[in-house]
């Protein structure tokens, strides 16, 4: 009998510390799937699936309160089992599952054209931050990242912030619009790296990659960028750059 004693109270102790560590132990945010970044509240997502359940608790046993369609974006308030507690634009709150969710900056960036006669670029997301440049139509961006209704774009070297709604999806730059010794950004999701215009290729660019023209050709630019260390150099196509 004592050492049946022994046996519980040693199993007893072991079980308390396994609790005392487990409710003490900090839990991270999840990730979205498919993605090392750690969610933050606040931050917006938008639907991949055709339809997603927003139910009103953290499982499958909970109730559907609504179907979000594909392309529906909403905020990520916080997480409970796993399941992503999000509000809508007209304020409902619900769980949905998390991997059919993708960050809005991931899924909008890319290039895009200025649809307004005149757009500020400015420093900060707001229209009272600081002028650093005026664009005008037809100018093609590359947008990295989004905050609320604002996006920050890069061209020709110079980046800022400009708001999301004069802008639209898509665009080519044109050869006249680039310019020798000017830096500009990768906005296709793989640009070929060629050794001569309309050559071989001989490297890949990814979206987002910075390149300096040194000369512009018809409409190729000979382009140098670093990649693992080194600087290299080639022809690549002036439309995919912003």
């Amino acid at each position: 009998m004592n050492r049946i004693a022994v046996w519980a109270r040693r199993m007893m102790c072991a079980l308390i510390v396994a609790l005392t560590l487990g409710a003490s132990w900090p839990v991270p945010a999840l990730a979205v799937s498919g993605s090392s970044t750690l969610a933050d509240s606040g931050d917006q997502y938008v639907v991949t699936a055709r339809s997603l359940n927003m139910r009103a608790g953290a499982g499958t046993e909970y109730l559907v309160i609504k179907h979000l369609r594909r392309g529906t974006k909403v905020t990520y308030l916080s997480t409970k089992s796993g399941w992503w507690r999000v509000r809508l634009s007209d304020g409902t709150t619900g769980y949905v599952d998390k991997q059919y969710l993708t960050s809005v900056s991931a899924s909008q960036s890319g290039s895009y054209t200025v649809s307004a006669s005149r757009l500020s670029l400015r420093a900060r997301p707001n229209t009272k931050s600081r002028r650093l440049a005026t664009l005008t139509r037809g100018t093609v961006l590359y947008v990295s990242q989004l905050n609320g209704d604002w996006g920050y774009v890069t061209h020709g070297g110079q980046s800022g912030w400009v708001a999301m709604k004069y802008l639209k999806k898509g665009g080519e730059t044109k050869a006249a619009d680039v310019k020798a010794g000017s830096t500009y950004t990768v906005v296709c999701q793989t640009l070929n790296v060629r050794k001569r215009a309309n050559g071989t290729r001989i490297d890949t660019l990814k979206q987002g990659t910075t390149v300096r023209v040194s000369r512009v050709s018809g409409d190729w630019a000979y382009v140098s960028y670093s990649k693992n260390g080194r600087v290299r150099e080639g022809w690549v196509s002036v439309k995919y750059l912003a």
